[in-house]
């Protein structure tokens, strides 16, 4: 095994002959054939040569019993498809994204009759291309010890919802896109600890409400980007009691800013548990004054600031006012850890750590 080679090899094959070099071919792919952990991780760009499903399933047969990571990119064919279904009890991550989502999610949707180990699914693809719902959900049902899904940059089809509510009992993490927001009619996640909403928008929030009615009796992290309308982040954030970190991706022009700090974030029934505020995006002269008031009216609490400011294009100048500095020194004087910078450098840092 790899373990009883050493942990340095130099071979000079430049001086062997021809013979010489053939031994030490057939001696490293015996080594790469006969560990298993080689193989556990496979990439996938298509298409590939005819054929191919064949190597792969030797691939997959290397692998022996351990769990499979596999990442495909661009259109499968059903040779390749049928092949990772062949192995779908040993998935464990399966990222998908696709320029033509529908060999590979109707194939195993109507397979596939368990994913027994898979703990994250992703899909990715193209807002272009219209995605069917039904596949999707067939594949989380097949999945019962899913702890991570990802659905981002898709665009679903208009179909009628599943009758059913389909329970996530192991669900942690799920990451969607305002236009994948259907799936949170057909599921819920009672365990869930992250969500990452991108897009939520007013016309978009009312997919979003009953979802975290349901599931966020645990969740501790909610992530929201762009883009983001301040009537949508009002409806939900009350509905997270739990939620002690919250960021927020670009936020657009100074009145959303200062209409989430002054209408949203500044009553201390909503969120009272924040202890984590970032922002990866603000504008490049945020309203101080609403900033710092929420901030210092929560300083009892909250234990860490991180505020992104900026466009790559127009960072240079940007400046903390005097007036704020002051303050910011006193948030960090009483513990709380604070990070102020543009993409290119830290205007303001103090850590605990």
């Amino acid at each position: 095994s790899l373990t009883r080679l050493g942990t340095s090899i130099n071979v000079n094959i430049s001086i062997m002959s021809s013979r010489g070099k053939s031994n030490v071919c057939n001696t490293w792919t015996r080594i790469a054939q006969s560990t298993p952990a080689l193989w556990t991780t496979i990439h996938l760009e298509m298409p590939r040569a005819d054929g191919f499903e064949q190597l792969l399933e030797q691939w997959f047969q290397y692998a022996g019993k351990g769990l499979l990571n596999v990442y495909t990119t661009g259109t499968l064919d059903d040779g390749v498809a049928r092949a990772i279904c062949h192995h779908s009890s040993h998935l464990a991550r399966l990222d998908e994204d696709y320029d033509d989502p529908i060999t590979m999610l109707d194939l195993a949707s109507t397979q596939l009759t368990l994913l027994p180990v898979l703990r994250t699914l992703a899909i990715h693809g193209d807002d272009d291309v219209e995605f069917r719902l039904r596949p999707i959900l067939q594949l989380l049902r097949r999945s019962p010890n899913l702890v991570a899904l990802e659905v981002e940059d898709i665009l679903l089809e208009e179909e009628d919802e599943a009758d059913d509510t389909h329970v996530l009992s192991n669900l942690r993490r799920l990451s969607l896109n305002s236009s994948a927001y259907t799936i949170l009619g057909c599921i819920s996640a009672p365990r869930l600890e992250f969500i990452n909403l991108d897009g939520l928008l007013a016309n978009n929030s009312e997919d979003v409400i009953p979802f975290l009615q349901q599931s966020s009796l645990s969740l501790h992290t909610l992530r929201i980007g762009n883009p983001i309308q301040i009537p949508a982040v009002h409806d939900i954030l009350p509905l997270l009691p739990s939620v002690t970190h919250v960021e927020f991706g670009y936020m657009g022009g100074r009145h959303i800013v200062q209409e989430l700090f002054t209408t949203v974030l500044a009553p201390a029934a909503i969120l009272p548990n924040l202890q984590s505020l970032h922002f990866t995006h603000l504008i490049n002269d945020p309203p101080w004054d609403a900033i710092l008031q929420v901030l210092s009216a929560r300083r009892a609490r909250i234990r860490s600031v991180r505020l992104a400011i900026g466009y790559e294009s127009a960072e240079s100048g940007i400046s903390i006012p005097a007036d704020a500095l002051t303050v910011l020194k006193e948030l960090a004087a009483g513990g709380v850890d604070i990070w102020v910078g543009t993409k290119t450098g830290t205007l303001f840092h103090v850590s605990r750590e």
